[in-house]
């Protein structure tokens, strides 16, 4: 799984919180050159399909 976090008042965000359905491993990313954009209901308008767990590296699922 892996979801925005820290939404901005302008549905923007840095910060993507994941947990590894493979692993269990839990944690944040820190997006220092991204900004994530997020829909009304916190939800991201684009496709978070590029991020892997950085224990076991299978791909994370967007929820």
């Amino acid at each position: 799984m892996i979801k925005p976090a820290n939404i901005s008042k302008l549905n923007t965000s840095k910060v993507l919180k994941y947990e590894c359905e493979k692993c269990g491993e839990r944690g944040e990313f820190y997006l220092e050159n991204r900004i994530i954009n997020i829909d009304d209901d916190g939800n991201p308008i684009e496709s978070l399909k590029d991020y892997e767990c950085p224990k076991c590296q299978s791909k994370l699922v967007n929820n």
